[in-house]
């Protein structure tokens, strides 16, 4: 590998300085490298091995100099966390009561049958031109709540869904199936090191 991807030979005044050093000489030399008419596949695949190897010691000392913060941070969460997921829980089992609670004529709520209209509603019945609500009632919309997989309708659901979430699937069909033959995606062999995101289209 070239001078500029190897360790200088003087440290730097801390470990953050040295390792910044050396990342300012990598990104310049890959960035000299990927613009190279010349450019070997051997030459490309030990540049990656040398960035990711410093990728990993960047992060490794971040981690370092963060541990003290972290323990900090873990400590004034956990006195939180607990009555957070107490709350959340006790949210989501009155929420699954409410769907199969004796229903109210002046309050919308439960399930909303199938095909039923769209958007947002209100959850009570205006009082006349005031517009006033029975007190401690909101404004609701309706929100999907379960979803079966074999009647989904993914097309109507194609154009929201983002380019992460379709590089995830992507990723773990070919985890699942060990294959890489998926209609309309195209395949690289690429070295560990390789950082090369499926751009989507």
């Amino acid at each position: 590998m070239p001078n500029d991807m190897s360790h200088p030979p003087v440290a730097a005044a801390s470990p953050i300085g040295q390792l910044a050093a050396r990342a300012s000489r990598y990104c310049a030399r890959a960035d000299i490298l990927s613009r190279a008419p010349d450019l070997t596949v051997a030459a490309a695949a030990k540049a990656l091995d040398h960035l990711a190897g410093l990728q990993a010691a960047l992060a490794e000392e971040r981690l370092r100099q963060c541990r003290n913060t972290r323990a900090d941070l873990e400590r004034i969460e956990g006195q939180f966390h607990p009555h957070e997921a107490a709350l959340k829980a006790a949210r989501a089992a009155l929420s699954s009561a409410l769907l199969r609670a004796r229903p109210d004529p002046e309050l919308a709520f439960g399930l909303v049958p199938h095909g039923a209209g769209s958007g947002t509603g209100r959850s009570q019945k205006d009082d006349g031109a005031s517009g006033a609500r029975p007190a401690g009632t909101t404004d609701i919309a309706p929100k999907a709540v379960s979803a079966c997989r074999a009647l989904l309708d993914l097309d109507a659901l194609r154009p929201y869904l983002t380019d992460h979430a379709l590089r995830h699937a992507i990723e773990a069909h070919a985890r699942a199936t060990g294959r890489h033959d998926l209609r309309g995606v195209a395949y690289a062999a690429l070295p560990s090191g390789a950082l090369l995101p499926c751009t989507v289209s």
